[in-house]
């Protein structure tokens, strides 16, 4: 039997990575992470971040009180005694464990994640000259995008989160789909970003009784309204049948990135699973 103790967070150093082949790599571990309100971090995520040389580095955790997220703050991450602060909790919206979902073509229900949080990235709005953290997870909501235990389909939600103070959580949104009946689609493993612009784009697999796993995208602009998620488009949708594992929780391979191009800082990349040809998934 194992048992979870809890994560680890490693810090490498990046000159020594990129030194001499002779100069050791340094690596400094951070174990025993400390529990937020009492209760486990799941899975930290390393945020990535477009600052040249920042002073700090991140790491970011959904907490298993289903109403928190964990901020992690590295100090003096490129020497060889880098520091872990204390964790910040981050506040949010309650959510919900995601379930499994049912999917046109597949026998079993697809398995529709958990609560881990998929990538976070910290990004600088040229407008405003702020830079902020963005990260989002999967949960059950309902045709409202109201996460709880109740819900009956999986959604993606997305948090912008100030790096000021990292414990007022900025905005909030969700991808859902708002039908009433039962072909409605599930939104599953999303991910964001955040360009120079202050926009965000989100990309992640979707599927429901009437859609074979494709891909679907959705996107926000700097001025929309707090919190709104403008409707997805399909850029990728299939036709093959999904029926690898043959069990009640058919796996999905959770493969997905949403990215800002370096050359112009305002183009997005992403990067989704669909099903690409009977019982074969692939990355478009």
């Amino acid at each position: 039997d194992v048992s979870l103790i809890g994560p680890v967070i490693y810090v490498v150093r990046k000159s020594s990575l990129l030194g001499p082949l002779n100069v050791p790599i340094r690596v400094a571990a951070f174990r025993n992470l400390a529990n937020v309100n009492n209760r486990l971090v799941t899975t930290p995520r390393g945020v990535h971040n477009d600052e040249f040389a920042p002073p700090n580095g991140y790491v970011i955790a959904a907490v298993q009180t289903y109403r928190d997220l964990a901020l992690y703050r590295i100090q003096n991450a490129d020497t060889n005694f880098p520091t872990l602060d204390d964790p910040d909790a981050v506040v949010v919206p309650p959510f919900a464990r995601p379930q499994t979902f049912a999917v046109l073509g597949t026998t079993n229900e697809m398995d529709g994640g958990d609560e881990r949080l998929l990538q976070g990235m910290v990004a600088l709005n040229r407008l405003t000259g702020e830079r902020t953290l963005w990260t989002s997870h999967c949960l059950q909501t309902n045709n409202a995008g109201v996460s709880s235990t109740g819900g009956d389909r999986v959604s993606t939600r997305w948090y912008q989160i100030s790096l000021e103070a990292p414990s007022l959580l900025q905005q909030a949104g969700t991808l859902f789909d708002t039908a009433t009946g039962p072909n409605f689609r599930n939104y599953s493993f999303g991910t964001v970003a955040q360009n120079g612009q202050g926009d965000l784009a989100m990309g992640s697999s979707f599927g429901g009784r009437a859609d074979r796993m494709g891909v679907a995208v959705a996107g926000r602009q700097f001025t929309d309204t707090l919190g709104a998620t403008q409707a997805p488009a399909f850029p990728v949708t299939s036709t093959k049948d999904y029926n690898v594992i043959g069990v009640a929780d058919e796996r999905w391979g959770d493969y997905s990135a949403t990215r800002v191009d370096p050359l112009d800082d305002q183009t997005f990349w992403t990067f989704q699973e669909y099903t690409a040809a009977t019982d074969a998934w692939g990355v478009r």
